[in-house]
């Protein structure tokens, strides 16, 4: 009979080390601020000196995480339920910007009431999480010194984001609608052949 070394107890500890690993990695803040957060119903966010933001919205934030740098969008509602758009506003907006360092998450978007590409206007947002990352809340403006604070809350997890949740076409409800060739309306007047 050969005698050897019971190799269960450093497997059972390796095992266990890689298990600790993997979860220790899944709770990094790599993945923290990962999901879809939208501001509370209490009241809408008013966003001074923004056209179609200064009498209130219903913001939705979609943000993904990667290291210190945020990626995401930002949509806006005119109601709690977060269904109905806002006439004259883009949709929605992608963060430029977007840093998550020391729990405070900054990012800019475009101006939404032009949903011209060409505009340069940002709107900035410094926003403090809190709640294990589930609340952020900071104020959303021009000039960040006097913006309004808006509180937003997580609605949806990492895991539970849809490819419907990642999508934005900023200008695509503001352009007219073409159904196809042979729509065109007849050219009457002067100049008309």
């Amino acid at each position: 009979m050969t005698t050897g070394r019971n190799s269960t107890g450093p497997r059972l500890a390796f095992l266990g080390l890689v298990a600790a690993m993997a979860v220790a990695a899944g709770c990094t803040d790599s993945r923290l601020l990962t999901g879809v957060y939208r501001t509370t119903a209490e009241a809408p966010v008013v966003v001074d000196g923004v056209p179609g933001l200064e009498g209130g919205a219903y913001l939705e934030l979609v943000l993904g995480e990667y290291g210190p740098d945020v990626a995401g969008i930002i949509r806006f509602y005119a109601d709690p339920d977060f269904i109905q758009t806002i006439g004259g506003v883009c949709h929605c907006r992608f963060l430029t910007k977007g840093r998550f360092e020391g729990g405070v998450l900054v990012f800019a978007f475009l101006d939404p009431s032009s949903c011209s590409q060409a505009t340069v206007d940002l709107i900035s947002a410094r926003l403090t999480e809190s709640d294990n990352g589930d609340t952020l809340e900071g104020p959303i403006g021009r000039v960040l010194a006097t913006a309004r604070t808006a509180r937003f809350k997580r609605t949806t997890a990492a895991g539970d984001l849809g490819s419907e949740d990642k999508t934005c076409d900023e200008v695509g409800s503001e352009l007219p609608v073409d159904s196809g060739p042979g729509d065109e309306a007849a050219e009457t007047g002067e100049g008309a052949e």
